[in-house]
Formats: C-alpha cells, structure tokens, sequence
C-alpha cells in the first residue's frame, strides 16, 4: 500500500488528526451512509469477507464475521463488490472486537460512485458469490 508523500498524508499525519480529541461534538467530516453489503478485507496477507454497517467518503465500520481480526492502527485493504481496492487503517474497534472504524487512506473515496452496481451487470452476482464465500 502506498500513501503519498504530500505534507499530512503521512499515516500518522491522518491517524493524529482522526484521533485528536474535539470534545462531545460528531468527528465525522463525511456524512456516513447505512448499508449492509458485503465486501472483502485483507489483513497482515490475509483476505476474508466482511459487512459494511457504513461507509462514507472518508472510511466505514465493518462487521467481521470470521477471520483474523485487524487492531488499531493496522494498515489494511477493503475491496467492495465492484472490486474498488481502499488501503485503509483501523482508527476504532469496539470491546467485542467484531466491529471497527477505518479511515481510507489517502481520503479521495466517493462513497455515492460506488453505492450502485448496475454498471456490474453479471459480473455483480459473480462478485456476490466470491464474496459470500469469504464469509465461510
């Protein structure tokens, strides 16, 4: 995975900025958008399926079912169904280490390009199943 090398792209530039303390307020810069889809997450090498709870322009919380589970601060890969790759890094898990926060990195992401699949065609039922399968 590679991040520029512009000032602020630095993985520990984006991690200070999204774990720097502001208060009670809402973090988020981008509006998160509810989903359910599936997607696949590789970590440290290995790649299983995942749920998407939601997704923004900036990062998404997953749902793990099953695989190796990233910790805070990994630096991890998030293929979606219409096999757009996110290198992204962990920035929040919850006590039950079955949901987590990432940030994309660099945060260039369209959440609303990639919520449809109708450009997909078949080729969107042949990437259900192959990601159904990362779910066993």
């Amino acid at each position: 995975m590679s991040v520029s090398n512009e000032p602020g792209t630095s993985v520990a530039a984006i991690l200070s900025r999204l774990l720097a303390p502001r208060g009670s307020c809402d973090r988020r810069v981008h509006p998160r958008l509810a989903l359910g889809a599936l997607a696949a997450l590789r970590v440290r090498g290995v790649q299983f399926g995942v749920v998407l709870r939601n997704i923004s322009d900036g990062g998404a919380a997953i749902q793990l079912r099953s695989g190796l589970v990233p910790s805070v601060n990994d630096c991890v890969d998030l293929t979606l169904i219409d096999g757009t790759d996110l290198p992204a890094v962990v920035i929040r898990q919850t006590e039950c280490e079955c949901e987590s926060g990432i940030a994309f990195l660099p945060a260039s992401f369209r959440a609303d390009d990639h919520l449809t699949y109708e450009h997909m065609g078949s080729d969107y039922f042949r990437s259900i199943v192959r990601m159904q399968r990362l779910l066993r």
